[in-house]
């Protein structure tokens, strides 16, 4: 579950530059936004998955931008797949995507260890282990970072595992 603050949106395809605007916005949308405990201050938020498609892929080339990195080609099919997939499904993805961007933006400037201790503090420790982390980094090799959270989608389907072959 990738939750993003409202703050962080506005300004993004449709979505308003005023805050108010854009909570007004994404309810007549149908995202439900929810309100964040922290220091004191009550900041709206709402899960990336629930945003439409157009406002996800928007929010995504400009993380890929501000991070530094070339968001490379749109792959239509895969996310046509990515879509099909069930919601739980493509937020773990999401989530996972955002991981996989923020580790390539600092792969050249940190170790391994320091990266992942970067990752876990950034994103908590659930999905964050070292072997989640080579798993990430391994399922995006040659794939471009618009089309990460297609490739991270889990190969499990939702009507199970595959079947194995029986003998006659």
């Amino acid at each position: 579950m990738m939750i993003v603050p409202v703050k962080s949106l506005l300004g993004i395809m449709d979505i308003p530059s005023h805050r108010t605007s854009a909570k007004r916005w994404l309810a007549r949308a149908g995202v439900t936004i929810r309100v964040m405990d922290g220091d004191g201050r009550k900041p709206e938020a709402v899960e990336l998955s629930d945003l439409p498609e157009e406002v996800q892929r928007a929010y995504a080339e400009r993380e890929i931008a501000r991070a530094g990195l070339e968001p490379g080609e749109w792959d239509a099919e895969a996310q046509v797949c990515f879509l099909d997939a069930t919601p739980t499904m493509r937020s773990a993805a999401l989530r996972r995507a955002e991981i996989a961007r923020f580790m390539l933006a600092r792969q050249e400037h940190m170790g391994s260890g320091a990266l992942a201790r970067a990752v876990r503090e950034r994103f908590g420790s659930v999905g964050t282990s070292e072997i989640s982390l080579r798993r990430i980094r391994e399922q995006i090799k040659g794939v471009a970072p618009i089309n990460y959270a297609p490739a991270l989608l889990h190969d499990y389907a939702r009507e199970g595992g595959k079947r194995a072959a029986m003998s006659e």
